[in-house]
């Protein structure tokens, strides 16, 4: 689960051009000793004794159900109240779910209150499942939409911090979750450069050397992919049974990022990479090639502001911000 939400659309945008959020992110680099890398990938939510919440929740997410997300909360919650530290786990993803692909019901006027009830999940579990570095990156990025909301400067900074805690804790996860979302900057702002910075970092993790930024070919890195021996790059670097598409996701989020900063080229060169790798049964194929069809369009499109009541196609906004924010790696094919 790692492609679920961040800084959810106008309403709760990150903060822009406050000093706190300047200073916080000047000092991260001064911060080496805040988290240290995992020696192992966290366990499976999705595996092992399971729950009635817990396998409606994957089997929903599978099938790219978001209707049904809102009963499966209700379980989830009762399981947590329980003390089932796993099912409060799988609560505060389901609670991401619902935010962020708000775009489906963008009449809901309760929508916003999932922000909190996403922090507040992830808060308990993480003091029962310490080592799930998922947990504390979802906490930061709910974190920093709360901040938006309550217009709270001090909550937005710590989200940010657990999401680079998170991140140094397990490179591979927690490089994209830090990027995702920092297309809701403006292009020319740092903070969206270093969105672009930090997908660039991850492909790095992934294909184990720097990849060539000027002229990156998929076909340059065989490992891309491919099966891996160390679980952290396995499960982070490539396709699973909870994200059967995930790098197809990383690929037309990474091709969005480019659109919006009006660099067509870069833009193309990633949405092509999600159509190689994809094999034929991607469900949200069409939107990568339809980015394609309609290149010159994106940097406008993605650059509207859109009242959050606004129903919006995912082909005309940017993937962070539409109503496929978690299934374009999600859902897997319908056979």
């Amino acid at each position: 689960m790692r492609t679920i939400s961040q800084k959810y659309s106008r309403f709760i945008r990150p903060l822009r051009k406050i000093s706190l959020i300047t200073t916080m992110v000047a000092s991260v680099s001064l911060l080496p000793g805040c988290a240290s890398e995992d020696a192992e990938a966290p366990a499976l939510l999705s595996e092992g004794e399971s729950s009635q919440g817990r396998v409606d929740f994957f089997e929903a997410l599978r099938h790219g159900s978001y209707d049904d997300v809102d009963d499966i909360i209700i379980t989830l919650t009762e399981e947590s109240s329980a003390g089932d530290p796993r099912s409060q786990a799988v609560l505060g993803f389901a609670h991401s779910w619902k935010l962020a692909e708000y775009r489906r019901d963008p009449t809901d006027p309760n929508i916003t209150q999932h922000a909190q009830l996403a922090i507040d999940a992830f808060h308990g579990a993480i003091k029962e499942i310490p080592d799930d570095a998922r947990l504390l990156g979802f906490r930061g990025s709910f974190r920093q939409a709360q901040g938006k909301i309550d217009d709270n400067s001090l909550l937005t900074a710590l989200g940010w911090f657990d999401e680079v805690n998170a991140a140094k804790r397990w490179p591979a996860w927690g490089l994209f979750t830090k990027a995702y979302g920092l297309i809701t900057f403006e292009p020319e702002e740092s903070l969206y450069k270093q969105g672009i910075d930090f997908m660039w970092e991850n492909l790095d993790v992934c294909a184990g050397v720097p990849v060539d930024k000027d002229s990156f070919n998929l076909q340059d890195y065989p490992q891309l992919g491919q099966p891996y021996s160390d679980p952290r790059l396995d499960r982070a670097c490539n396709n699973t049974a909870v994200a059967p598409y995930n790098l197809e996701g990383f690929f037309l989020y990474f091709g969005d990022m480019y659109a919006k900063a009006s660099n067509l080229e870069k833009a193309s060169v990633m949405y092509n990479a999600a159509l190689e790798l994809d094999p034929g049964s991607w469900p949200y194929a069409d939107v990568a090639n339809t980015r394609l069809e309609r290149l010159e369009e994106l940097p406008t499109l993605f650059n509207l502001e859109r009242a959050s009541s606004e129903l919006v196609s995912a082909d005309d906004i940017n993937l962070f911000q539409g109503p496929i924010s978690c299934v374009s790696c999600h859902q897997m094919a319908d056979h």
